[in-house]
Formats: C-alpha cells, sequence, structure tokens
C-alpha cells in the first residue's frame, strides 16, 4: 500500500480561527497535501519576576549608575570591591593624595550625554568570603563619602576616568596596610540619589587605586589592581511608576499587554517572559499518528529600542519549562527545565542558548526535539516557555554582563509579520 503522507503546516501569527482547504499535488507517485492550514491555536504572555540566584560575584566587567528606562522604571546599580593587605607600604611611607581609576567598559545604558556624579564610600561591613553574592545583595557604607566626581561618560573616546579620594583615606589606607587590619572591608562605587543619566561599565582587570606617597628618603606612587576575588555588583529596579510596578515578589506576573503590547526581558533585575500556547498539547494528544518534522518560535524586536551602543539586546536567550511563573527548579533550587536548541541534540554542539539575530531583530526559538517529547510523553504537560537572557557562555569575555534589556513584540500587535510567530511542520503517515 503507498504511504499517503499528508504535510501541515500550522503558522501561528495568532489571531482568529480558520481552517484551509488545499488541493493535492501529485508528486513522484506520492500523493502529497499541502493540507489544511489551521489557525486554532492562540499565544498569550506575560511578564515575569524570577530574581533568585542572579550571581554578580568575581565579574570581569563592573557597571555603576543610575537612570529611569521606559519599560523598567528607574534601574540602580553600584560596585562593591574588596580592599586588602598587599603589603607594599612601609613604616614610614605618608600619603600624600590618593586617586581610583576607572578603566572604561564600552558598554552603556541610559542616556550617556547626561552628566552624573559618582560617588565613593568605605563598607562599613566586611565581605563574606564564602557568600555567594548575588544581584540583590549589598554592604552596609560608611555616612561620608570619600571621593566623587561629577562627570559625563566618554566611554568611546577615553580609556579611563579618574576619581581623587580624600586624604585621610589616603592615609588610613596606607596605614591598614601596614598593619594588615583591612578585616575584609572594601569600597562601594555609586551614582549620587536621584541620579537620571546612564550607568557606565568598566573593566576589573585594569582598574586600580593609584597613590602618591612620600616618606624620609623619597616619594613614589603606588599603584594597587582592583582585580580582586571578593567583589559584586548590586542592582535594583524602582518599578513603582513603570507599567510592571506590580512585579514585587518573586514568582509575580503580569500580562504583556500592560507593557504596552511589549514583552520584557531584563536578567540582571529577574525580568523574563512567558509565552503560553493554547491547546497545542491536545492537538498532540488527539492526532497520535503525526510525527513532528519542524518546530519554531520566532520573536521579533522592537526595533526603537536597539541600535547603537546603549542599546544592546542580550545576545543569547535561555529557554525554561515554567513552573507557574518561576522557571522550572529541582529541590536543590537548580534550573532542570532547561529547553536546548535543535541543533544542540541534533549535532552535539556545546552551545545550550538560543542567539540573537542581529540582521533580523529576532529570536528563533527551535524546539523540535522538545515537542517531539512532548508528543511520546502522553502525561507530560506543555504549558509554554519562560524566555530568559542570559550570559554565562560570556563569562571569559571583557563584555560579559547581565544588564542588557530585551524589548519585544507581544501577540496583540498590529503587524501580524512582528508577532510572534509558531511554526510546527509534521507529517502523518497511513499505510
Amino acid at each position: 500500500m503507498k504511504k499517503i503522507i499528508l504535510s501541515l503546516i500550522i503558522s501561528i501569527s495568532i489571531f482568529a480561527c480558520k481552517k484551509k482547504e488545499i488541493s493535492p499535488v501529485l508528486n513522484n507517485e506520492i500523493n502529497t497535501y499541502s493540507g489544511n492550514l489551521i489557525d486554532t491555536f492562540s499565544i498569550s504572555s506575560s511578564i515575569i519576576l524570577d530574581n533568585e540566584k542572579i550571581f554578580t560575584k568575581n565579574k570581569a566587567t563592573h557597571t555603576v549608575g543610575q537612570y529611569k528606562d521606559s519599560q523598567f522604571g528607574i534601574i540602580v546599580s553600584e560596585a562593591f570591591i574588596q580592599l586588602a593587605d598587599k603589603n607594599i607600604f612601609k613604616l614610614g611611607d605618608i600619603g600624600d593624595s590618593a586617586f581610583l581609576r576607572l578603566d572604561y567598559n564600552d558598554m552603556v545604558w541610559g542616556d550617556s550625554t547626561k552628566p552624573f556624579t559618582l560617588e565613593i564610600y568605605e563598607t562599613t561591613e566586611s565581605f563574606d568570603e564564602n557568600e555567594e553574592y548575588q544581584a540583590s545583595s549589598s554592604l552596609n557604607i560608611a555616612g561620608q563619602v570619600i571621593g566623587m566626581l561629577n562627570f559625563t561618560p566618554t566611554p568611546h573616546q577615553d580609556a579611563s576616568i579618574s576619581i581623587k579620594l580624600n586624604q585621610q583615606f589616603a592615609l588610613n589606607y596606607i596605614q591598614k596596610d601596614i598593619d594588615n587590619s583591612f578585616v575584609g572591608k572594601g569600597i562601594c562605587i555609586k551614582a549620587s540619589d536621584g541620579t537620571n543619566a546612564s550607568i557606565i561599565s568598566f573593566k576589573e582587570s585594569s582598574s586600580e587605586l593609584v597613590f602618591y606617597k612620600h616618606n624620609n628618603t623619597d616619594t613614589t606612587v603606588k599603584k594597587i589592581s582592583l582585580n580582586t576575588n571578593f567583589d559584586f555588583d548590586y542592582y535594583i529596579a524602582d518599578k513603582s511608576m513603570s507599567k510592571i510596578s506590580a512585579l514585587i515578589q518573586h514568582g509575580d506576573g503580569v500580562a504583556s499587554s500592560v507593557a504596552n503590547d511589549k514583552m520584557l526581558l531584563q536578567s540582571g533585575l529577574g525580568i523574563g517572559t512567558k509565552i503560553e500556547i493554547d491547546g497545542l498539547k491536545q492537538f498532540l494528544i488527539d492526532n497520535p499518528k503525526i510525527q513532528i518534522v519542524n518546530a519554531e518560535l520566532i520573536l521579533h524586536l522592537d526595533p526603537s529600542t536597539t541600535g547603537g551602543n546603549n542599546t544592546i539586546p542580550p545576545l543569547l536567550l535561555q529557554v525554561s519549562e515554567p513552573n507557574g511563573n518561576l522557571r522550572s527548579r529541582n529541590s536543590d533550587e537548580e534550573l532542570n527545565g532547561l529547553i536546548l536548541p535543535d541543533d544542540v541534540l541534533f549535532s552535539g554542539s556545546q552551545n545550550g542558548f538560543f542567539v540573537y539575530d542581529e540582521s533580523k531583530l529576532e529570536y528563533k526559538i527551535s524546539f523540535t526535539s522538545h515537542l517531539r517529547s512532548i508528543v511520546l510523553d502522553k502525561e507530560k504537560d506543555f504549558e509554554g516557555f519562560i524566555l530568559y537572557p542570559t550570559y554565562s557562555a560570556l563569562s571569559n569575555s571583557s563584555k560579559e554582563n547581565i544588564l542588557h534589556n530585551a524589548v519585544l513584540f507581544n501577540e496583540n500587535n498590529l503587524d501580524a509579520n512582528k508577532k510572534p510567530q509558531l511554526k510546527v511542520f509534521y507529517t502523518l503517515t497511513n499505510e
């Protein structure tokens, strides 16, 4: 008996429900049917808060500053860096002046044409060497600023900025280095309260403290690297005046329609997007003989939110099975529901992330293998996906960072070509 192969394409750009009858085509003695174009599924999206285990310890790039984002609210970033005994000073050394030199990285968020003030504080709380510092972590700081700089960032013109620290800090630092009495404390670099300008980035490996000192015999300059084993960045967003103000607690969610029909991603703040596909699981149950050929979900970036150095979307996207409004985790709170790209499973690639296509301004979620597993496991539910930007694969890069934003069009977009597009190709074979 000849096999009759029905090739059906489900293309969901997702608005109305319709069914089109298409005539068969004879091809090499095989009756190939374009079949029915079924448009009965619907996509719904929501913005979720999954802000646990965002580790910011020992980063190659630090970020400092503050600005108001039209979608995410007021975003604040502060850097905490431990100071340790270097034993480079000796009894009799006197500090004349000290500077903090920060070597620019070229990533900037917000309006880099606006001037703002960076402030330096000493911490009154020690670093805990056993603590896995996260984006929500911070240390208590002294009330008195030890240095400040009012400036306009120029990361694409200059190599660094230099912030003068008060002489008392220089004197104290030298004495602590001689006495071996730093006891785990450090400095905090932050923008002055109320800033609405930008967040800049700097390279830890080449930033340093510079001391001008003298003693009875000479006057010298000492440079101390900020490349330490104990440092972290603190991120916070004041969402109270934003469209997503209801995202307060871990696991909260709001419909993406409240954010001007946009889906939002921001890993440093723990903001992801949940996409649900209604009816797909039931369709698979009702059609047990189907064979999945290819499945992909295409997401389109809002072009008004990208372009230039200040608006770089996440290069990598992590896709997880949902557990309510959170990514699925095991009993140890480790992620255990990652959905890997097809090329990882089919070719053995080590890349477990979906990569941003800058030329098309889109992310393509190829989940053929995952959908095949849903077909085989009749008991397994299919809730959809949680999209979450990530930086893990770039951890060895000088551009490693976790503050990038992505703003995507949701299912209500008036341009059908910019809505999330679900495409499932399958065959049905009858003997």
